[in-house]
């Protein structure tokens, strides 16, 4: 599932994870996933309209992703490590595709630019014999290098 995976490494031992993930296209709604990632930082569901207005369109190699910035810290979540997602999506045919970036909220913040950039950069395709060789951690014929 996880195409890609990184660990983002802040001051005063905040943290981040980035993933890349890609599910079938049974992978869920919009809406719903928003819903999960709410319910994961401690936050409500949201309507069709709120999403509507909450979130914002990223046109990308991959197509039109639905962008959205949620805060809040779930009950017991330790703050140097949860508090923000921001995250990605976008339905083809075959295949959901899933960014996401969540940690410390202070951190993400300050990744956010550079979170956005690569989701921008990320290209699907067959690898090439003029390709090099993916990175260990990279699934072949993905670009995922998040700077």
């Amino acid at each position: 599932m996880r195409l890609a995976s990184f660990a983002v490494k802040g001051e005063n031992a905040t943290e981040a994870d980035i993933s890349l993930i890609l599910l079938g296209a049974g992978a869920g709604g919009i809406l719903d996933n928003v819903n999960r990632w709410q319910s994961q930082l401690g936050q409500p569901a949201l309507s069709a309209d709120e999403l509507a207005n909450k979130s914002k369109t990223l046109t990308t190699p991959l197509g039109q992703m639905t962008v959205v910035d949620i805060q809040g810290l779930p009950q017991g979540a330790d703050p140097k490590k949860d508090g923000r997602i921001i995250a990605a999506m976008a339905s083809k045919a075959d295949m959901t595709v899933f960014f996401k970036l969540r940690g410390n909220a202070e951190l993400v913040g300050a990744e956010k630019d550079d979170f956005l950039k690569w989701i921008g950069s990320v290209r699907f395709g067959t690898p090439t014999t003029a390709d090099p060789a993916p990175e260990s951690g990279h699934a072949a014929g993905t670009t995922a290098s998040p700077r």
